[in-house]
């Protein structure tokens, strides 16, 4: 099967095709798609509706440059919803693949409600420091044929804090290259990538090192190389935190790192993740509140990269920020925002509870590839906390590896969640119901 360039088969001083196409900022009418390049190049897309391109149009085109390392993002407007379209790249006019093509679909209509499937992988194997394991999640994540995939943060673990500025550039701009690499990243790359749009928000290991917070010297560094290597829905001039819009659904993409004050600040009104640079109206915390009272979704998720059940003792989560936490759950219920939603990770196992802990329904996802017998393989707190239908995983070294999947659904409306393992398989399910 011919994935990307045939790279090994191309002089090096020809331009050709080296990363992408990766779909993102996906809605009903629009997408952009990331490319990379070996040198620099003009690039464009050709896409269709018709697998083997009888009919086709061309984007307009762009240059890859040195400056950005050869990579680019073009946009595709005017495209019609719930619509699956094809893609091949053309560089300095030749095109670079072959059938079968990679394609994405774009969303149904915000006006109308549809049955909706969201897959969300979380917590992925840092390829430069462990040796990878077999796993099957990307594969069956790939066969639930989702509207859209949700990649949560650690993506991957392999710290790119950096040196310095341009050492840290580097280091994530190899993240991402790995990532994307069908060499190095074959079955998500061929199963995950080729063929859905993406959402993706970060963590502590793909945006800096361990634990870490708004004090990391680089973070701008790591916006610049996000907005750069990923194609992102629209974020702030201060971080990561993205929303998003499928049908009757609605997605809030948070930030848990650029803004959040040291773990080891007193938890008090003074102590924030979402705003620890006290951005006010301008800051996450805001625009989070706002985005929530405003929305006219019937479902409303956020997406918080750490776990939100406060039952979980893992300090550098949610637990050890109770006071702004309480601060959005009473916020929604003073102005009886119903029918909101959280999915989760970091905790690299999986859990899912009703509320009655969380507050809010709560999925927590499981990692996606970590190795087992590691110790970052399997639930990373002593405590894991209380989940009311229960747990996947263990507290010992084994593995847990699986995905995440999140079902809209109508007559009646309502939200199943789902955590799978590795082959594919439910371990945990449970469904919200709807609240009028």
């Amino acid at each position: 099967m011919f994935f990307f360039s045939q790279i090994a088969s191309v002089a090096s001083t020809q331009p050709y095709l080296t990363h992408g196409p990766v779909t993102g900022n996906v809605d009903f009418n629009s997408a952009t798609v990331f490319i990379r390049t070996n040198i620099s190049s003009t690039v464009k897309l050709k896409y269709s509706t018709n697998s083997q391109f009888t009919t086709y149009l061309v984007s307009s085109a762009a240059t890859t440059t040195l400056t950005d390392d050869f990579s680019t993002k073009i946009n595709l407007d005017s495209l019609s919803p719930s619509t699956t379209y094809y893609l091949d790249v053309l560089v300095n006019d030749t095109p670079q693949l072959t059938t079968p093509y990679p394609y994405f679909k774009t969303f149904p209509s915000e006006s109308e409600s549809a049955d909706l499937k969201i897959v969300h992988l979380t917590d992925f194997c840092c390829i430069r420091r462990y040796k990878l394991s077999p796993t099957n999640t990307f594969v069956n994540a790939g066969l639930e044929n989702p509207d859209v995939v949700l990649i949560g943060g650690d993506f991957d673990h392999r710290n790119p804090s950096g040196t310095d500025q341009n050492d840290a550039r580097v280091q994530k701009r190899d993240m991402f290259k790995d990532l994307y690499s069908p060499v190095t990243s074959t079955t998500f790359v061929n199963s995950i990538l080729r063929h859905y749009p993406l959402a993706h928000m970060w963590d502590d290991h793909d945006y800096a090192t361990n634990n870490s917070d708004k004090t990391y010297l680089y973070k701008s560094i790591s916006l610049e190389v996000l907005n750069e290597f990923f194609p992102t829905y629209a974020t702030s001039p201060y971080g990561d935190w993205q929303k998003f819009r499928i049908a009757q659904a609605e997605f809030f993409l948070l930030d848990s790192r650029s803004q959040r004050d040291p773990k080891k600040k007193p938890d008090n009104a003074d102590k924030s993740m979402l705003d620890g640079d006290n951005l006010g109206v301008k800051g996450q915390l805001e625009w989070l509140k706002q985005g929530l009272l405003n929305s006219t979704a019937t479902w409303k998720f956020i997406v918080s990269p750490v776990v939100f059940n406060p039952t979980t003792s893992k300090n550098d989560s949610w637990a050890g920020y109770l006071t702004e936490r309480a601060q959005i759950v009473n916020f929604a219920n003073q102005n009886n925002i119903k029918n909101i939603l959280v999915i989760s990770g970091d905790l690299h196992g999986g859990g899912i509870d009703n509320g009655n802990n969380s507050d809010f329904p709560e999925m927590l996802v499981p990692q996606s590839n970590l190795p087992s017998g590691t110790d970052i393989s399997c639930f990373t707190a002593l405590n894991i906390g209380k989940w009311s239908q229960g747990i996947y995983g263990s507290d010992t070294l084994s593995a847990c590896q699986g995905y995440g999947v999140i079902e809209v659904l109508t007559n009646p409306d309502r939200v199943v969640l789902k955590v799978k393992d590795s082959n594919g398989e439910s371990r945990l399910s449970y469904t919200v119901p709807f609240s009028p």
